[in-house]
């Protein structure tokens, strides 16, 4: 709870009440640990139990509290049901798109943290620091499953960055009867975990000739991709069958958007973690320094680079690529994630998209508040939201401005609407330095 008030600004609203007064707690500096999606809304979600979710595909973005303020670390959609998982073990459920929610306080272990959850047709599965709990969607425990060779590890990258308790090896897959582990890296591979939480096998990923010089390989995803089964491991694509015996790299390259093998950027720049399908496209989200005559200066000025991001279309067979639409070209001052003595803008924050939504809408989220976007597969661009530092100053009950005092920074971060959206400055307005 200390933390909790350092990092919040309190809004009162439903003051009137009959017989008593009553008020809300809207956190605004959050972080977002992922994002989802029904048929009608998207949202962010993260820290202190708060979400934004958009009803319009992004055109405009609201914030919103569960009435709970433990960490939602996942929330994924089962046929228009929202569930998800609060970190000190709560299950939460929303039947209406997201705007109300029901939070289920369940029995676990002492010590124990809810990290990850998937969802089929008729069960949950969470992923905790120690085991896998499977429940019934009426919410009863079946069973759980605990071996040390599924346990997540726990790390602070930077107390600037994250607010958070952030944890390795908690990623989790659904694939048919099986879930998929990214395990500790002394196992150097993957665990298929059977549904039935009775069988635990380990695949070992370390001897792929293409990924022999990355020590400890990692499963990022699954698709289904031309009636095939490919799999992100480390970041590189593979194909593979359904019992995960058999690995082959997706190019006939075996050079081409290969990482840590062959260090080989095969004509793009920067594509690391950033491959991804839409359908039976395979997207490569690509960065590359802005050098365009307005951000010269200020390349030199910051001492590092400006950059600018686009999508391309990778055709496999041929080992080509065809931009997309239109690139972003960043514009906006944010601080290095790692360095906090150097400026880095939001590019060097964002990976994958966080979700994908009717094949066009590109969202993805992080911490300090960060909102990035496009709604129509790259044609243009939005950085709707990032909020780093203290409050500094509020304005007509409506402006609040964000200032970081670390050293060398001077981020200024500035919402107009209650908090419901933060800006950060852009590059030369007057108001990045104080």
């Amino acid at each position: 709870m200390k933390r909790f008030a350092l990092f919040l600004i309190i809004i009162f609203s439903n003051v009137l009440c009959s017989k008593a007064s009553d008020f809300t707690l809207m956190p605004l500096k959050i972080d977002y640990l992922g994002a989802a999606s029904t048929s009608k809304n998207i949202i962010a979600y993260g820290t202190y139990g708060t979400y934004s979710m958009t009803t319009d595909k992004g055109k405009s973005w609201d914030r919103y509290f569960i009435g709970d303020y433990g960490e939602i670390r996942c929330v994924v959609n089962g046929n228009d049901t929202l569930w998800g998982v609060l970190d000190y073990g709560a299950i939460i459920c929303s039947i209406d798109h997201g705007f109300n929610w029901t939070i289920n306080k369940m029995q676990i272990d002492q010590g124990d943290k809810f990290l990850n959850l998937v969802a089929d047709d008729d069960n949950l599965y969470i992923r905790t620091i120690y085991s896998i709990y499977k429940y019934s969607k009426r919410l009863e425990l079946l069973k759980t499953f605990t071996d040390s060779t599924i346990y997540a590890s726990y790390y602070q990258k930077d107390k600037y960055e994250y607010e958070f308790n952030n944890y390795n090896y908690i990623r989790m897959f659904n694939f048919k009867q099986s879930l998929l582990l990214d395990i500790h890296y002394i196992n150097k591979g993957m665990g298929i975990l059977d549904k039935e939480l009775s069988k635990l096998r380990i695949v070992k990923l370390v001897d792929l000739d293409t990924i022999k010089k990355n020590l400890w390989p990692s499963i990022y995803g699954i698709y289904q991709f031309n009636n095939k089964i490919v799999l992100d491991i480390s970041f590189n694509l593979y194909i593979t069958d359904s019992t995960f015996s058999k690995f082959e790299y997706l190019f006939p390259k075996v050079k081409y958007l290969n990482h840590g093998a062959y260090n080989d950027s095969s004509e793009l720049n920067d594509v690391v973690g950033n491959l991804f399908f839409i359908n039976d496209k395979l997207i490569a989200q690509n960065k590359e320094v802005n050098e365009e005559p307005w951000a010269l200066p200020y390349n030199k000025y910051f001492n590092s680079n400006l950059n600018k991001m686009g999508l391309y279309i990778i055709d496999i067979d041929s080992c080509k690529k065809k931009k997309i639409n239109n690139m972003y070209l960043e514009d906006k001052y944010v601080s290095h994630p790692d360095n906090m003595t150097q400026f880095a803008g939001i590019i060097n924050k964002i990976n994958k998209p966080s979700i994908i939504f009717e094949d066009s809408i590109l969202v993805y989220v992080g911490v300090s508040n960060m909102i990035f976007q496009t709604t129509n597969l790259g044609k243009t661009w939005d950085f709707l939201s990032y909020n780093r530092g203290s409050p500094k100053a509020i304005l007509n009950d409506s402006t609040y401005i964000f200032y970081n005092e670390l050293s060398n920074h001077n981020d200024v971060c500035r919402s107009d609407n209650w908090g419901k959206i933060f800006m950060a400055s852009s590059i030369g307005d007057s108001s990045t330095y104080l």
